[in-house]
């Protein structure tokens, strides 16, 4: 159907010798306003099939019954041209019926034509003479959907009644000073001048008042992404702050489903983030880079919680499914590329992405910029909040509020540019944005050493820049139903861009925040009110036949009386305590209970020198009995415990030696760099941000334009 962005609407046509050289005038009057134009075949809904063939491939007010065949359900397509070509992928299928609500059915040659108010129907494949009538009467791609402009009258005329769309807009080209129309399905018609602004309205539709014969062409994938707008990157970065902000919303007005747990599947800033680094991957072959598409392998599988803990999972079976847990964030960011009313309570854009020529890898790299950016903003409110708010800015607590290193400042603004190529649809796969080519990932459970050779092969990133771009999981966490691994790298601050991933890594004094009490933002620390101690241990969750995965985790040496039910102190230590503080010498270590900070293999290796085998540290004091063997003997031993052969003794201080890789050589050793991180939150974001922009250039010598992202 791509051929249909190459003719000229038909509507254009008609209204052209409608109203004479009143075109030309028209096209002035309103030039500064860019009226609606364009070809986005996803904007075909029923009531787009404006009536001005009778030869169109679809057939609007129409579905074939009965409505399944061929073993098909039921699915979600965008629109009935993505509907149609569902039906043209699969064997037997003559026909498709698809429901404004997303609902795509697929029926075989026995099925029948039915009247179906707002279903749109037709054949796998437009057939027969192609002819300049056709092509350009499948639909009316200058109008919006669920748009109306406001102020809704201008030119001194009021509300009129038109029998549809078509009609309301040549009433629009008819008058003086006209550049949009507005139309509701009871008849109302009302126009509007260039000083007008697009807004959302549950059935409405509007236009300009002559659909531009030269609009920018519909995206075509592996083609570079077009120039974006200032006009449209501030729309866009509103919706995806709306994202972040309230992801269960945004995805319930999607219709997007959620796989598993719904609380860890949403979208989220730190899940926009992660998106565009998967992205970037390249190929096993060596081919791709930032392509808006992923390996589709294993995404939407769930690992369940009873299986957990018992050795029971297949170890190959986690070595698959690296883009897992992507899901909702794709389809959300899909709706947005394609949807240009979507989400509600957002600017209507004039035409969606796709259908202004821009791809949807450089949507998906704008979405990581604007999530830095925001939660760096997110931060800094972070550090004026009051310390008795336990709940406002989503749950997030600052442990370096009331210090002068609390708040960050950016380096500069994002430069974002464009020109990403989307890769070629996988004919085998329902989504444009799946792939079933195999990518390269890096090894979770592998070391810092082995991190840096993966990142320099693939990436063309040195030292710094690896423990540089490594501080994106300064942002979210990780999920066991997912991935497997579990817990966060910041306890109640995983929204909050700052050096705190690179602190708590060196072992940073900072506050302990009980998991039991959201109520307020005051740590625990020592009898004394400092910040306390913190080491780091190894555990094995035991979730696979070989034991893994293995994360260390944080534990702090802190007052005992936050939860005593759990941390059960001696009656002494907490007599008279308000539960943030404890008698002298009643320290005890311990981890953040349900939402222990937490670091992996690879994160670990940047600042420690230790070797892996099958997804285990070794080479460190304290971990000669830490292995498959122990574990299975006594789950006690999931940690290390000192002395070894004691399960019930103490934690270890483990001991392992700093990672002293230069890279280039004689440049500073990777524990250092990120010393100077855990000590500067402006030394790490002045390289993080170039770090970033040439990971979200991968796979390209160079992308055009350059906008500043403010």
């Amino acid at each position: 159907m791509a051929f249909l962005s190459q003719m000229a609407p038909m509507g254009a046509l008609m209204l052209a010798l409608l109203v004479g050289g009143k075109a030309a005038d028209t096209a002035d009057q309103c030039a500064e306003d860019r009226p609606f134009s364009g070809s986005d075949s996803l904007l075909q809904t029923w009531y787009e099939s404006v009536e001005t063939s009778t030869q169109d491939c679809f057939q609007p007010k129409t579905k074939y019954t009965p409505v399944n065949c061929c073993g098909q359900g039921r699915s979600v397509a965008a629109s009935a041209a993505e509907c149609q070509q569902r039906c043209a992928s699969v064997s037997g299928c003559a026909h498709f019926s698809w429901w404004p609500d997303g609902g795509c059915h697929l029926q075989d040659s026995d099925a029948s034509p039915a009247h179906a108010v707002i279903v749109t129907a037709g054949p796998p494949i437009c057939k027969g003479e192609v002819t300049t009538t056709t092509t350009t009467t499948t639909s009316t791609p200058c109008y919006l959907k669920n748009a109306k402009y406001v102020p809704v009258n201008c030119c001194g005329q009021g509300r009129s009644v038109a029998a549809s769309a078509a009609e309301c807009q040549q009433r629009c080209a008819s008058v003086s000073g006209c550049c949009h129309f507005s139309w509701w399905p009871d008849g109302g018609c009302h126009i509007q001048d260039s000083k007008a602004s697009p807004s959302s309205t549950p059935h409405a539709k509007a236009g300009p008042p002559i659909c531009n014969a030269n609009a920018t062409q519909a995206y075509k994938p592996g083609t570079s992404g077009g120039a974006w707008t200032q006009t449209q990157m501030a729309a866009i970065r509103a919706k995806l702050i709306r994202l972040i902000e309230d992801g269960d919303a945004v995805t319930r007005e999607g219709k997007i489903s959620v796989p598993g747990e719904r609380w860890a599947g949403l979208p989220t800033g730190a899940k926009l983030l992660r998106l565009s680094f998967h992205d970037c991957l390249k190929y096993r072959d060596g081919s791709g880079g930032c392509d808006g598409c992923l390996e589709w392998t294993g995404v939407g599988e769930r690992f369940g919680r009873r299986e957990h803990g018992k050795f029971l999972i297949d170890d190959a079976k986690v070595d698959d499914g690296h883009n897992n847990g992507l899901q909702p964030t794709v389809e959300v960011l899909e709706k947005i590329y394609t949807d240009p009313s979507f989400p509600l309570r957002t600017q209507v854009l004039e035409r969606s992405l796709q259908a202004s020529g821009i791809s949807r890898a450089d949507l998906w790299a704008f979405a990581a910029m604007v999530s830095v950016e925001y939660s760096i903003g997110l931060n800094n409110r972070a550090c004026d909040k009051d310390l008795r708010d336990g709940a406002g800015l989503f749950g997030q607590c600052h442990p370096r509020l009331g210090e002068a290193d609390c708040k960050v400042t950016a380096p500069r603004p994002f430069i974002f540019k464009h020109g990403r190529k989307d890769c070629l649809p996988d004919t085998s796969l329902s989504k444009p944005y799946m792939t079933s080519k195999k990518e390269s990932h890096p090894n979770p459970t592998a070391n810092g050493e082995a991190a840096l050779k993966f990142f320099k092969q693939d990436f063309g990133f040195n030292a710094k820049e690896v423990v540089a771009i490594m501080g994106a999981h300064t942002l979210g966490r990780v999920h066991n139903t997912i991935s497997l691994n579990q817990y966060t790298w910041k306890t109640r601050s995983g929204m909050l861009f700052n050096n705190g991933y690179y602190r708590n890594m060196v072992l940073k004094e900072d506050w302990y925040y009980p998991s039991n009490d959201r109520r307020t933002c005051r740590g625990v620390g020592t009898s004394s009110g400092a910040r306390p101690q913190a080491r780091w241990i190894p555990h094995a969750f035991r979730h696979t036949k070989k034991g893994l995965p293995v994360q260390w985790l944080q534990v702090k040496k802190v007052c005992p009386c936050f939860f005593t039910k759990w941390t059960k102190p001696k009656a002494a230590c907490c007599a008279g305590s308000d539960g943030f503080s404890c008698k002298a010498g009643c320290e005890e270590w311990r981890i953040v209970l349900g939402v222990d900070e937490t670091m992996l293999n690879s994160d670990m290796g940047l600042y420690l020198n230790f070797s892996t085998q099958d997804g285990v540290p070794t080479g460190c004091s304290g971990l000669s009995n830490f292995n498959l063997e122990a574990w299975k003997k006594d789950w006690r031993f999931s940690s290390p415990h000192n002395p070894p052969g004691k399960p019930d003794g103490p934690t270890p201080n483990i001991v392992c030696p700093k990672n002293m890789i230069q890279d280039p050589p004689n440049s500073p050793p990777m524990s250092q760099i990120v010393e100077g991180y855990a000590d500067d939150n402006a030394r790490w974001l002045a390289d993080f941000y170039p770090a970033l922009e040439k990971m979200l250039q991968n796979g390209y010598g160079s992308l055009n334009g350059g906008l500043a992202i403010s």
